[in-house]
């Protein structure tokens, strides 16, 4: 944009001037709209032709170039054709948002926690083996 705004002010004629900018305007409207990927698609969309009209601006008036009258027919197709494809983007972004699922909100339960019984601080004995079970091979004897 940059680049397009300093090729601008070399150009003369006021009228033309503002010309370019209503054609650069449907760019930066998307910008200031917070448009950042729409405006990106038309300014990479529209580059070429951009810069051609700039140049072509240069000329206008001198002895080899442009009319004014041609120009400014050439500018107003232009800016047509990059406000048919502002539109045409935002009703491709409007019903993709329309089409996309919207997301629900999780219902969160209230649950109030049960309370903590206290445990008993007695130990119970563990259970003693059975006296003619003798699992130890040092005790066990050949019969």
């Amino acid at each position: 944009m940059r680049d397009l705004a300093y090729r601008l002010k070399v150009v003369k004629d006021e009228e033309i001037k503002n010309q370019v900018s209503e054609i650069i305007g449907e760019v930066v409207n998307n910008f200031n709209e917070g448009e950042y990927r729409m405006a990106r698609e038309l300014m990479d969309e529209s580059w070429n032709d951009i810069s051609l009209i700039i140049y072509k601006a240069y000329s206008v008036g001198k002895k080899n170039g442009y009319t004014k009258k041609g120009f400014l027919e050439m500018a107003d197709r232009l800016e047509e054709n990059i406000k048919d494809k502002a539109e045409e983007k935002r009703a491709r972004l409007q019903e993709s948002i329309e089409m996309k699922p919207k997301p629900t909100e999780p219902v969160v339960e209230q649950v109030e926690p049960k309370p903590v019984e206290p445990k008993p601080t007695e130990t119970q004995p563990s259970p003693a083996p059975a006296e003619g079970n003798t699992s130890s091979p040092q005790q066990a004897t050949p019969q």
